[in-house]
């Protein structure tokens, strides 16, 4: 498993950029964590909980950035995020989908030096229920179905972003 991660400069950016005011305890989340990424909840002064996904750089592998490829992943990430829970909330769907807030870098890559870390916030969410495999079911199927038309539909998405 991963060595404790420099968490401070992902509190600071938190403290800074999301108006939740400072972050008031910082939880590991045990069944998320990887060899690879470590999860934590975050609990903020404002009283609104985040989810941070988190890895540490641990250098180049035949000359493959693998830094630079769970970047870029956390980026997918974050923007799948965005469109689902689009879908969710065009549809008038509960939320079962968190927030996404932001993905980025901390230390080398970024201006302030120091290990390289990058991360993913976004809302957590308490699932409570949702793993009622029967509900869970009928909520993906209609999650499916609402994303076949309108805004969020493969055909909407491919037109408003085109790959070059």
């Amino acid at each position: 498993f991963l060595s404790p991660l420099p968490l401070d400069p992902i509190l600071a950016w938190t403290a800074s950029h999301l108006s939740l005011g400072h972050v008031t305890s910082t939880t590991p989340l045990s069944t998320a964590t990887s060899p690879l990424a470590a999860a934590y909840r975050l609990d903020t002064a404002r009283g609104r909980p985040l989810f941070l996904k988190a890895a540490l750089h641990r250098g180049a592998t035949a000359g493959v950035d693998a830094m630079s490829l769970r970047a870029t992943a956390y980026k997918g990430e974050l923007e799948s995020l965005r469109v689902m829970r689009g879908v969710a909330e065009h549809a008038g769907f509960e939320p079962l989908v968190p927030e996404p807030l932001h993905a980025g870098t901390t230390g080398a890559a970024a201006a302030g030096g120091g290990p390289r870390v990058d991360f993913l916030l976004s809302e957590f969410l308490h699932l409570g229920d949702v793993f009622d495999h029967a509900r869970l079911g009928r909520r993906l199927a209609e999650f499916h179905l609402a994303s076949r038309s309108g805004p969020f539909s493969a055909s909407a998405l491919r037109a408003a972003h085109p790959r070059a």
